[in-house]
């Protein structure tokens, strides 16, 4: 019985994830599209979807191999698991896809209101750029979906903390480093001097309140 309910699980994982905010719970002010271009930057659809669903992978890995019962039962009915796992991937996508444009304006209002336009811009510059883009594309490509998964436990209902959040980043960060050139550590080196940059450290806090709020 219990092997049939988490192959339920799987099928209708979709139906567990949070649910999206009214209209009326969103705020009404226009988002500056600098904003909405800066947000689309750091949390890029295509990206994202790629670490959830190495996610949903990891924590069903995880669940299989905390119960060695589960999988042997899986192996009696070859296929069966696949087609869970398949139908749990499509939801998720399906979701993922469906929250992505709330999710940017999320962010892009929390830049509205912490930044100016010129300091808006700056950060726009700078990932935008060739570094830049390698540094946003290096964190979600090295993020480890294990990890994560053992740090929170395989359950959909739980997220990590901002300090577990933040060890997860500095092991991408520290694999995203061996990509860089000469010219990427100088072009780092600069935006990390910069006040903007001094500033989202300030920030962090409550980015990360943010980005652990769904």
């Amino acid at each position: 019985m219990g092997k049939f309910v988490f192959l339920l699980a799987l099928l209708t994982c979709a139906s567990e994830l949070p649910a999206q905010p009214t209209a009326q719970a969103v705020e009404s002010i226009p988002i500056p599209e600098s904003a909405l271009r800066l947000a689309r930057l750091i949390y890029p659809q295509d990206k994202v979807l790629e670490v959830r669903i190495k996610l949903y992978d990891a924590g069903v890995a995880a669940s299989l191999k905390d119960d060695p019962g589960k999988a042997a039962w899986f192996s009696k009915y070859p296929g069966l698991l696949d087609i869970g796992i398949s139908a749990g991937r499509a939801v998720l996508e399906k979701h993922i896809i469906a929250s992505a444009p709330q999710r940017q304006d999320g962010f892009a209002r929390f830049y509205a209101k912490n930044f100016s336009p010129a300091e808006i811009d700056q950060l726009i510059s700078f990932y935008s750029s060739p570094t830049g883009s390698k540094l946003i594309s290096g964190m979600y490509a090295g993020t480890n979906a294990a990890q994560m998964v053992a740090a929170i436990g395989p359950s959909a209902d739980e997220h990590l903390t901002p300090e577990q959040t933040r060890d997860v980043q500095q092991i991408a960060r520290a694999q995203v480093r061996a990509q860089y050139s000469a010219d990427d550590v100088k072009a780092l080196a600069a935006f990390a001097a910069s006040p903007v940059h001094a500033k989202l450290g300030q920030l962090r806090s409550a980015f990360s309140a943010l980005e652990h709020g769904s």
